[in-house]
């Protein structure tokens, strides 16, 4: 984010100075929001460590609150929990913190914070729309009663996030572990394992979050499949295009990228390189869709991830030509987010040594 606007930069200096102020407890809500807009703006400018550290605090400060109890056991306790709204709310914001660790995780290649069978909060129930909510829930539809209400509540599609997020803790949990001690049958039966559980994730969405890549460029996406797609914001907008199937494909090559390139090659080996190489065409696949429609200069950060990834995916397992537009989409994506720039530059510098023909 390097050259963002000046008054977005005037708000988040402001937001870091505020940050660090004494608070006192009931307003630790807006401390922990504070720190949760920092968390993904510094990761998008490159500083990884000082993301990394916003995001523990924010985390700290939301277990310090008791958002990994669930509110129902604690209404005779907490004056404020007064109506299932307010229990509604504290649960959204804990399992926003449980998917945004793991998105962080990933991206980072650093262990999980939040732990799902660490917190007894129970699932997200639906509620009925609140006259506010109207506005954003039109955003994309024709705006008829009958559209509005063929599509329902959101609330499913959100759980789904909560599903992936679950597989992507084990895989970093076991897999990824430095003390997993697997020997080569043991990481081929978890790898096999963790394929599973995320086609068999993909296969049980609801049919209407699944996103079609064989759909014309021009149709747009439904706010139902935005909502699921989104990480892990709740805005209902259409420029929140596929995020679910970025992670799911972003997951599924950082899982079987090192099998896929394994110097003895065997079915197994094969089969993740025919996920890797699947998965990036998807992405490639989603990455024309939203620049077509959007554009790329502010594209969400998850978006970026999984350019990188299938970047990587198609230079090394030997279709480099696959990724010059994505390359090319990186850099567009640099105007707002210098990650991006930074992660082209270094794949670069590898593909320069390797031959790949990078633009």
């Amino acid at each position: 984010m390097r050259r963002i606007g000046g008054r977005v930069s005037s708000f988040i200096r402001r937001l870091r100075v505020f940050s660090w102020l004494p608070v006192s407890r009931g307003r630790l809500l807006l401390r922990y929001r504070r720190f949760c807009v920092l968390r993904f703006y510094e990761i998008g400018r490159g500083n990884l460590s000082k993301g990394w550290g916003f995001s523990g605090i924010a985390f700290r400060i939301a277990q310090d609150m008791g958002f990994q109890k669930d509110p129902k056991n604690w209404i005779s306790y907490d004056a404020s929990l007064t109506t299932d709204e307010d229990v509604e709310i504290r649960r959204r914001i804990y399992w926003g913190c449980y998917i945004s660790d793991k998105l962080i995780s990933l991206i980072l290649g650093r262990p999980v914070f939040l732990y799902y069978d660490d917190a007894e909060v129970e699932p997200m129930e639906q509620q009925p729309d609140y006259p506010e909510l109207r506005p954003w829930r039109s955003v994309g539809f024709s705006g008829s009663d009958s559209e509005l209400t063929k599509i329902g509540s959101m609330v499913p599609y959100y759980r789904e996030q909560i599903h992936l997020s679950r597989v992507i803790e084990r895989m970093l949990c076991t897999l990824f572990s430095p003390r997993s001690n697997m020997d080569g049958m043991s990481r081929r039966a978890c790898l096999d394992t963790l394929n599973i559980e995320l086609c068999r994730w993909k296969a049980a969405l609801p049919g209407r979050a699944e996103w079609n890549k064989y759909e014309p460029i021009d149709t747009p996406l439904i706010p139902s499949v935005a909502m699921l797609q989104s990480v892990p914001s709740f805005i209902l907008s259409v420029r929140l295009l596929t995020d679910h199937s970025l992670l799911f494909h972003s997951a599924r090559i950082a899982l079987n990228f090192d099998q896929a390139l394994s110097s003895l090659p065997t079915a197994a080996d094969q089969a993740s390189r025919e996920y890797c190489l699947s998965s990036a065409e998807d992405i490639a696949s989603i990455l024309r869709r939203y620049r077509h429609q959007h554009g790329l200069r502010h594209a969400p950060l998850i978006l970026v991830y999984g350019v990188v990834q299938a970047s990587r995916a198609m230079n090394t397992l030997g279709v480099p030509a696959e990724a010059q537009p994505l390359m090319q989409a990186l850099g567009e994506c640099a105007v707002t987010w210098n990650l991006a720039e930074q992660a082209k530059e270094l794949m670069v510098q590898k593909g320069a040594g390797q031959g790949w023909e990078i633009l």
